[in-house]
């Protein structure tokens, strides 16, 4: 049972002797791990400890990083299992190389996920030491072990504070440890919130933060890295000075309202609006007329829409700020500025179609919105179109030259998931599956298409469909090959032209909308 185990150990602590490609092999292998037992990811764990890591960024590392990540995946899925918590064994083991792997590594976090997602006091105990005493640089990979806290069906607060509140002394985790405090708070399972007797450090520390950010909004000539530096940097204090207001107003102290009033003089939208309901739920009635003055900023409208509903001043609102196209447009804006999508509002929108239809996960039918939003920068623009109602998306791909029913279908197709709708690389492709395309692929060919280059294997409730690129006299395009025959889709060859995938969500979108409605 233990020769699978004692092979991965033995070939991580052997990465020196492994060539760049054979690393990249080996992390392709994670379906070989995710069935390991407690007692074989001892095995690995201390394989891993006996040798120095691998080098930063190397492709060693990031085959280390896949197989703790598929450690830590496995613990949040075992989580409350019986007999699934950390062994003593295997508790020791996460410490021995947490501590070998150093500060600076960007792949500990996954044990620090390990232990989070357990449900015993020694795991969770050691969480917060290390937490607090050495957590990860990196304050995106330091707040990820804190993701599993929020799925415990009650968290006793008791296991964790006061003592996480000593970890506000590493600004990489005190966002996520002040998140953690007042959503238990939220929750009723702390009687007060944990942060009550350190709301002085709270608000000397918010009013850090809204120093920094006044700081770094002041423009000035940098190098891309600086500029890339700089907007970590708003991004951290963003999130801190977000979590601060929201804990200030749950602990009550009217004294914070000095440390509050300065976060308004922030270009930043969102911070505005937290620092707005703190105000109000601290008592100050300007507050309440400052949030609904920040609903015609439509990027945070959903936000102070749900402020205002939570507090009650809904009717200070102006109506056509609370209209469904407004709420649409606001949820759009607000998808697009977050940090992992283009990371600030377009210039303008444009509402360019709405319909009522069925729609894939939705019962009733749901109201859609398309709109066509705009960036202007000093020397380019940039256009597309996104989608609001049963879901905020946006594609790098170029939709502005589809027709609307395809738009729609482009939307359903990539939010659709459905046991029996599947798509599978054609590198990953069985010789079983690789032999039913045969039929299709020499369909495509006696039509007369070339340079054909299959990309994937579609299963489509039931049916099977080679998705392929290529050529037909001089124009380029996605064919879908199926039962019903080959159905082609020229594309532009421009960097932001559609591609397979996206062709093929079409495909499987028009499908799915057509037999709904």
């Amino acid at each position: 049972m233990m020769t699978r185990a004692k092979q991965l150990a033995s070939e991580l602590a052997n990465w020196r002797q492994l060539s760049a490609d054979q690393c990249v092999q080996n992390q392709q292998q994670r379906q070989h791990w995710e069935s390991f037992i407690v007692e074989e990811w001892v095995e690995v764990l201390n394989g891993m400890s006996s040798v120095p890591s691998p080098s930063s960024k190397s492709t060693a590392e990031r085959w280390w990083g896949s197989v703790l990540e598929t450690l830590a995946t496995q613990s949040q899925v075992d989580a409350g299992k019986p007999g699934e918590q950390c062994s003593q064994e295997l508790h020791e083991a996460i410490l021995v190389l947490y501590n070998q792997l150093g500060q600076d590594s960007p792949i500990r976090h996954h044990l620090l996920t390990v232990l989070s997602s357990s449900t015993a006091k020694s795991e969770l105990s050691s969480f917060v030491n290390l937490i607090t005493k050495d957590p990860p640089n990196d304050s995106a990979a330091a707040a990820i072990p804190f993701f599993p806290l929020w799925a415990h069906k009650r968290l006793d607060p008791n296991r964790f504070f006061p003592p996480l509140l000593d970890g506000l002394a590493h600004l990489q985790v005190a966002a996520p440890i002040v998140d953690l405090a007042n959503y238990v708070t939220r929750r009723g399972w702390a009687t007060q919130h944990p942060a009550v007797s350190r709301s002085h450090q709270l608000e000397n520390l918010l009013a850090g933060v809204t120093q920094n950010l006044q700081s770094l909004e002041k423009p000035s000539p940098q190098s891309e890295n600086q500029l890339k530096k700089k907007h970590k940097m708003i991004q951290d204090g963003i999130a801190l000075a977000v979590s601060l207001c929201d804990a200030l107003a749950w602990i009550g102290d009217s004294a914070a309202l000095a440390k509050l009033y300065p976060v308004l003089q922030l270009g930043h939208r969102r911070l505005r609006v937290e620092a707005a309901a703190a105000i109000f739920r601290l008592g100050d009635q300007q507050g309440s007329e400052l949030l609904a003055d920040l609903a015609a900023e439509t990027s945070v409208r959903p936000r102070v829409l749900a402020y205002a509903q939570e507090l009650d001043i809904l009717g200070q609102v102006k109506p056509e700020h609370q209209s469904p196209q407004a709420r649409a447009e606001g949820e759009l804006f607000a998808y697009l500025a977050q940090p992992t999508h283009l990371g600030f509002p377009p210039t303008s929108c444009e509402l360019i179609d709405t319909r009522t239809q069925f729609w894939p996960g939705f019962e009733e039918p749901i109201t859609c919105y398309l709109f066509q939003f705009t960036y202007q920068f000093q020397k380019m623009e940039y256009r597309n179109i996104g989608i609001s109602g049963p879901l905020s998306h946006s594609f790098t791909a170029d939709l502005t030259n589809l027709r609307i029913p395809e738009i729609y279908a482009i939307f359903a197709g990539w939010q659709t998931e459905h046991k029996e709708i599947q798509e599978i690389d054609a590198g990953q492709c069985s010789t079983t599956q690789r032999a039913a395309l045969r039929p299709y692929l020499q369909m495509i060919e006696d039509e007369g298409f070339v340079d054909i280059e299959i990309v994937q294997l579609g299963l489509f409730f039931g049916e099977q469909l080679l998705i392929a690129t290529a050529r037909q006299q001089q124009e380029h395009g996605v064919a879908i090959v199926g039962q019903a025959g080959i159905q082609w889709y020229p594309t532009e060859n421009s960097p932001r032209s559609l591609g397979a995938e996206e062709v093929y969500m079409i495909h499987k979108g028009r499908r799915l909308l057509d037999s709904f409605n």
